[in-house]
């Protein structure tokens, strides 16, 4: 994390719940709030993905955008519709 403080990253995209070392945090939770916790990554947005019943209610306390990984069964559209509405890529015309 150290080495891109000085060209942050636009944008991070992060597992919520991988090993349980962190607990009673998941590691995706833990790792989202170091993050934030560096100046530099101010403007970076965060994307938090999980199949977790409740990762709505997680994104919303640390602040972040979530995918749903049953979301994500359906296919790649829904990952760039979150990558448009975030201003990554450009609108899909109809």
């Amino acid at each position: 994390m150290l080495f891109h403080e000085k060209t942050p990253f636009d944008l991070i995209i992060s597992d919520l719940q991988m090993e349980s070392d962190f607990a009673p945090l998941s590691a995706g939770e833990w790792f989202v709030i170091q993050v934030q916790n560096f100046p530099a990554f101010k403007n970076s947005k965060i994307i938090i993905i999980s199949a977790m019943y409740n990762i709505e209610m997680t994104a919303e306390l640390l602040g972040v955008d979530y995918i749903s990984k049953r979301t994500l069964i359906a296919g790649i559209l829904p990952f760039k519709l979150k990558m448009e509405e975030m201003g990554f890529l450009p609108q899909i015309s109809e």
